[in-house]
């Protein structure tokens, strides 16, 4: 497999904390060691804070469909966004765009 999706979920009491970080870091290691390269996944269009962390570990917005879940009584779109695992730095972790 070269692609895979990814999903990661911070309950209200453990965000702000770097717990999110940590946990896509791991999951990055994990997927590039057996070889998955295109990491994909999915944010609320209204979560500034976490798709602005995943746009510094490297992923880039690769779509949005609109209104597609409704939270709250609100409906929400859901951006996709995605990494190139090849592009990750082997002594870290941290995705880097490729120039």
């Amino acid at each position: 497999m070269h692609a895979g999706p990814l999903g990661i979920s911070v309950s209200d009491g453990y965000r702000g904390v770097g717990l999110r970080e940590k946990l896509m870091s791991e999951a990055l290691l994990r997927a590039r060691g057996i070889g998955i390269s295109l990491v994909q996944l999915a944010v609320f269009g209204n979560n500034s804070v976490t798709t602005g962390l995943y746009a510094r570990m490297g992923f880039r917005r690769s779509g949005a469909i609109p209104g597609k879940t409704v939270r709250d009584g609100r409906q929400l779109d859901e951006v996709t966004m995605y990494a190139d695992l090849r592009a990750i730095d082997k002594s870290s972790s941290q995705p880097r765009r490729k120039s």
